[in-house]
């Protein structure tokens, strides 16, 4: 998370299992260089375990808000990838969250699947109204 106060006590997530569980926070403390943080739910080692590979979410409305040219990954699904002289290039099919730098995974006109680096050098302008974004590939990273 980018919000430091996500895991305060009270602060309550949902599950991605199906059907999703809500669990709310009974306590956090710092641990290795991380946090270790406590459930109202989960009360024994068991249950802790039984959450491994579970990812924890929240509502839309308790998002943060974007600074300029911040985007949330379902905004940048399904766009167009056109040139910057309106060639069509392909489709944002995947978001490639990365440590140093994300990625879009674009899938070509030829079904080929490119993953363009989501910096400033390579991506321009996101027109979501047009339900577009440009792209200005390296040499070569697009099959001709």
């Amino acid at each position: 998370t980018d919000n430091p106060r996500r895991f305060d006590v009270g602060q309550r997530f949902l599950t991605d299992e199906l059907p999703p569980r809500v669990l709310v926070v009974r306590s956090r403390r710092n641990y290795n260089n991380g946090l270790l943080v406590g459930f109202e739910e989960i009360l024994d080692r068991e249950s802790a375990q039984r959450l491994q590979g579970v990812s924890l979410t929240i509502g839309l409305a308790e998002r943060r808000d974007l600074g300029e040219d911040e985007y949330w990954p379902e905004d940048l699904m399904g766009l167009t990838v056109v040139r910057p002289d309106g060639e069509e290039l392909g489709t944002v099919t995947e978001i490639i969250l990365g440590d140093a730098q994300d990625r879009l995974g674009i899938t070509t006109t030829k079904g080929e699947i490119v993953e363009v680096p989501f910096v400033g050098a390579f991506v321009g302008a996101v027109r979501s109204s047009l339900g577009q974004v440009e792209v200005s590939p390296p040499e070569g990273l697009f099959p001709e």
